[in-house]
């Protein structure tokens, strides 16, 4: 009885001297990494930041209306479209109305028949002398070199003029480009049956030909003269856009049953493009996180809104992931839209009668054209 303790004893050691295995680990969670092809981007596409759906409907939906622009804005958006114009008597000021086509001051251009332009940056154009107007004191000039980007000012109509209301006055006084003043519209006077707008802002030599605007950005009239002499100060005036209208030619004419029509047609149509710019550019710049995540072309983009390709179903190929799937849906959304929203601002502005060219150059200011689109 004592062997079989013992033996159970030594049994018992054995077991006991012997290692447990080792305890269990739970072993750490999965890391999901990105393929260097793919960088990281949104779970989803932000469907908010395209417009809804196209139609009528959904463009007055996200088109704000005309607004007023701050002085800054103004003065941003318009010195690309004024000029210093020299002659071999002096300088004055002009501005362009169309891509080819610049308006200034007839004492300006002095009998001159070609004149050159000049503007920040280098650039300079020889131009001739299309129309001259000394009666108004107006003359219409004429690129040789036609830039079909060219920044345009849009022209207002002598129902936009309202005594007391701010307005800007650019052009190259005493040939310093680019110089800025700014006033009121003091009165609205008439000289030798010419309808002048009366301001306190500041005309100087060079100021000639240059345009006075409101605070929508719109031409109210060419900066012509002011009165110099003891105890007057403050008296500017300007000839009414109506007459440079006139003398422009079609497209720009005033005639009493379509000029109004017209004018709220370019207006709408300037606006509402602006708006779907802002629109795109919001799309521009997931495009570019896109191309860089999920395209398969590495090569920089050749041009800005590339997607706009998209809208007639074109994909470029993509990364096979599902977030980059999606964004391809996401971008052929939104190029389809804003085709369809230019088509149908392009019907309302042609039943207004604004011209073809003039939409396109509209669009083009604001990086809304592409070549492949007929509108």
């Amino acid at each position: 009885m004592a062997g079989v303790i013992v033996a159970l004893a030594g049994v018992a050691a054995v077991s006991f001297l012997t290692p447990s295995p080792p305890p269990r680990r739970t072993p750490p969670p999965a890391v999901v990494t990105v393929p260097a092809s793919e960088a990281p981007l949104p779970p989803s596409p932000p469907h908010d930041d395209v417009i809804a759906a196209a139609g009528a409907e959904s463009v007055r939906a996200v088109l704000e209306p005309m607004k007023l622009l701050s002085i800054e804005e103004i003065v941003t958006k318009s010195l690309p479209s004024v000029v210093t114009v020299e002659t071999d008597d002096g300088i004055g000021s002009g501005f362009f109305v169309a891509p080819g086509t610049v308006v200034t001051n007839s004492h300006v251009v002095r009998g001159s028949s070609t004149v050159t332009l000049r503007r920040s940056g280098g650039y300079m154009r020889a131009a001739r002398v299309e129309a001259n107007s000394p009666e108004i004191d107006l003359a219409i000039l004429k690129v040789d070199i036609v830039d079909l980007d060219q920044p345009v000012l849009p022209l207002g109509s002598p129902s936009d003029v309202h005594v007391g209301a701010e307005v800007v006055a650019i052009g190259s006084p005493l040939g310093l480009a680019n110089s800025v003043t700014r006033g009121v519209v003091s009165g609205l006077r008439e000289r030798n049956g010419i309808s002048l707008i009366q301001t306190d802002a500041a005309i100087n030599p060079g100021n000639s030909g240059g345009p006075l605007l409101d605070r929508y950005g719109r031409v109210l009239g060419v900066n012509t003269m002011k009165l110099v002499a003891r105890g007057i100060d403050g008296m500017a005036f300007a000839v009414s856009i109506h007459y440079a209208r006139a003398l422009i030619g079609p497209g720009f004419a005033p005639n009493p049953n379509t000029t109004a029509r017209y004018e709220d047609g370019v207006r709408d149509y300037t606006e509402k493009v602006r708006v779907l710019a802002q629109q795109a550019d919001k799309v521009e710049a997931n495009w570019k996180q896109f191309r860089t995540s999920c395209g398969g072309d590495s090569a920089p983009a050749q041009t800005d809104r590339e997607w706009f390709a998209f809208w007639n179903g074109a994909v470029p190929p993509s990364h096979p992931s599902a977030s980059c799937r999606s964004w391809s849906d996401y971008f052929k959304t939104a190029a389809v839209e804003m085709h369809d929203a230019l088509v149908k601002l392009g019907t309302a502005a042609r039943e207004a009668g604004v011209s073809t060219d003039r939409m396109r150059t509209i669009r083009r200011r604001y990086n809304m054209e592409w070549s492949a689109w007929e509108l």
